[in-house]
């Protein structure tokens, strides 16, 4: 019996230094102080003139790239995009970094 407490005890203290400061149930706080970016998206059926919103996505990835600012993130719709992969930092701080990220149910295919 002491084995085996004695080993739910290593486990849980591995998991409380791979988390940092750790309990269970606890969950980590954003902070309030950080201002949240935008939330941008890309649509094949999208065009590069509207503003990159859930409801006026852009077209093109190219398009998405040059307007992101660290701490965006980009949903990409399901289907093919066209991009030459230059992902470009957005920013210099190491807090603020930007996410590429599909969404809805299909593939996202980038070439």
């Amino acid at each position: 019996m002491r084995g085996i407490l004695l080993l739910l005890i290593l486990v849980l203290n591995s998991q409380a230094a791979s988390r940092g400061f750790w309990y269970p149930g606890y969950r980590h706080a954003d902070n309030p102080f950080v201002k949240k970016g935008r939330e941008l998206w890309v649509s094949p059926k999208g065009d590069d003139d509207q503003v990159g919103s859930k409801d006026q996505p852009w077209r093109t990835l190219g398009k998405a790239r040059k307007a992101m600012v660290g701490g965006d993130l980009l949903n990409i719709l399901p289907g093919l995009y066209f991009f030459n992969c230059q992902f470009g930092p957005a920013g210099t701080n190491e807090d603020r970094k930007t996410v590429w990220r599909a969404v809805g149910k299909g593939r996202v295919v980038i070439t």
